[in-house]
């Protein structure tokens, strides 16, 4: 509870580290795949403003039960991970971010305030995640996080991507026996996986048959003599950008009400100090002001809450938001959030908050020794699947979409499905789209990263109608989703009235779709439950599973003429109006 001020820093380092940091793009949901507003770029840090530093004063409160002394709390804070335990390049060829140099960016930190220190992380650790990561089932990330000394943690939308059984093995510990851990003909999971060895808290996820929590709302550490409790909430939007069938089990609650009432639970238990973990972020590109539905649900939060500690997506917050100070990092391992709080030791009321995002120089650190050698291990391990070549480029497959919503790696994807499965049509959702394919040599991990999601290639049967309806769907989104397709091709008129945007569909050797007639259709499994809210899928007739979509790609490059270009017929989709 916040007794006296709130004093909020933007102290940003772009001065001490000479690097500023750049807002990378969103995610997608695919397994669970979102809108792409993370992409491999988003491995840059994000631009940040000059060094600032604002002043607000909240109401004042009887201070009286206070006994005058304080000590300093420091929470250092990650989101957004996403399994990225190896290095990358900036725009500038500058080495930055990775699991070793985070570790000891955390350290160095943390060395200034020792006994004040907690370190917590706020969803999304795996999902999305690169070959080195995500082919041992994401084991190597959470092998990492346990030598960087986090206390506690929340949930992000990634972490159901693969089910909530998925979900609890990664938390707990134990060998993968659910089927999806045998790849290229061996199980990569680690009989003696042991999970992660600090707590998960989530106040608003539940099981849906019975409305009970599926783990702790709160977790209570004690730091120099001061509880501080820390409750965990994860985005309510879960449900519309994770593959259906993996959220079903669970229902995502409201977040303010959900830290509501858990901070009265922690009032209860006497503490006084409270801090959320949320895994909802800023929605705006331009950073400042915070945009989205993070600065609704902390207004709405009760003033028991001292400071927010957020995540989801890449666009960083520094911000005081309805008495509250707010900081958010742009993640994927290349900064961290800093929130400071003065605590006073008797009464346990927050006297003064702040904080910064820190986006760290790799050039001024040397990388953690540790953790280090948990990467070149999993890198020695997967090098060989790596780095076997598929075919060559001879140009850049560009993941931009033109102004239909059409992209040349979009119509290559739909292509090898479509190939793969033997079907008629087959549709991509372009969330599910996470980067463009290289110029020159093309290796296995180049396309696994374009698809990272281990999404199944379905095959079904839909008729002309059902597939008009799909393709009107498109534009009747909260948020229009132009689908990449294969074997069709038709126009569309935003302007026009609902359920008469898409113009004449024409196939793929001649005539029109046949309302009456049916179809075989390739999709992935993520759209084939409703994915993205393209719920017509669901009524298709006949499934059959028929191999995974990066199979499918890596088959039909691997076959097609070499060096290989982008399909020459863009233009499948026609933007009128």
């Amino acid at each position: 509870m916040r007794v006296l001020a709130l004093v909020f820093a933007s102290v940003f380092m772009a001065a001490a580290c000479g690097q500023e940091s750049a807002p990378p793009e969103e995610e997608e949901g695919g397994s669970s795949e979102e809108s792409s507003m993370m992409e491999e770029s988003a491995m840059e840090p994000t631009m940040m403003e000059e060094t600032t530093t604002e002043e607000t004063t909240s109401s004042s409160m009887d201070a009286a039960a206070g006994s005058g002394e304080t000590v300093d709390i420091q929470i250092l804070g990650i989101n957004d991970f996403e399994g990225n335990l190896e290095t990358a390049e900036d725009d500038d060829g500058d080495e930055v971010g990775g699991a070793a140099y985070l570790a000891s960016a955390l350290d160095e930190r943390a060395d200034e305030n020792a006994e004040g220190t907690i370190r917590v992380h706020v969803g999304d650790l795996v999902g999305a995640s690169p070959l080195i990561s995500s082919y041992f089932h994401d084991e190597p990330t959470i092998g990492v996080t346990n030598l960087m000394d986090f206390d506690v943690a929340t949930l992000g939308n990634h972490e159901f991507d693969e089910g909530g059984d998925e979900m609890f093995r990664l938390l707990e510990g134990g060998q993968r026996d659910d089927g999806m851990e045998i790849k290229n003909g061996e199980n990569t999971s680690d009989p003696d996986f042991e999970g992660a060895n600090y707590p998960y808290v989530s106040a608003n996820v539940a099981y849906a048959d019975s409305g009970e929590l599926v783990l702790p709302p709160y977790e209570v550490i004690e730091r120099d003599g001061v509880e501080i409790g820390f409750i965990g909430v994860v985005t309510e939007a879960a449900p519309e950008v994770v593959t259906p069938d993996a959220v079903a089990p669970f229902e995502f609650l409201d977040i303010s009400d959900s830290v509501n009432e858990a901070a009265e639970e922690l009032q209860n238990e006497g503490v006084e100090t409270i801090v959320v973990l949320a895994h909802e972020g800023n929605e705006n590109e331009d950073v400042d002001p915070p945009e989205g539905n993070i600065v609704e649900e902390v207004e709405q939060m009760d003033d028991s809450v001292d400071a927010v500690v957020a995540g989801n997506t890449e666009f960083t917050i520094d911000e005081e938001i309805g008495g509250k100070y707010v900081v958010q990092a742009a993640g994927t391992s290349t900064d961290y959030a800093v929130a400071d709080l003065e605590v006073d030791t008797g009464s346990g009321d927050v006297v003064e908050a702040g904080g910064e995002v820190v986006a760290f120089d790799n050039g001024e650190l040397e990388p953690d020794e540790e953790v280090q050698a948990l990467v070149e291990e999993s890198q020695a391990e997967i090098a060989p699947i790596a780095e076997t070549n598929i075919g060559e480029a001879s140009e850049t497959i560009s993941d931009e979409s033109n102004e239909a919503g059409e992209s040349p790696i979009g119509d290559l994807i739909a292509d090898a499905q479509r190939d793969f499965a033997e079907a008629d049509f087959a549709f991509m959702n372009p969330g599910g789209i996470r980067a463009e394919i290289p110029s020159g040599e093309v290796t296995y991990e180049d396309l696994f990263t374009v698809q990272p999601f281990s999404n199944q290639l379905v095959r079904l049967e839909m008729t002309g109608e059902q597939i008009q309806t799909l393709l009107e769907q498109q534009f009747e989104l909260e948020v229009p989703t132009v689908l990449q397709i294969s074997g069709l091709t038709y126009s569309y008129d935003e302007n026009a009235p609902e359920g008469e945007r898409v113009g004449e569909i024409a196939i793929d050797g001649g005539g029109e779709l046949d309302p009456s007639a049916t179809y075989t259709v390739a999709l992935n499994s993520f759209l084939v439950t409703g994915g993205d809210g393209f719920t017509t899928f669901t009524e298709g007739e006949n499934s059959e599973t028929l191999g995974s979509d990066l199979d499918a790609l890596v088959e039909y490059v691997e076959n097609l003429e070499q060096p290989f270009t982008a399909p020459e017929d863009e233009g499948r989709i026609t933007a009128e109006g």
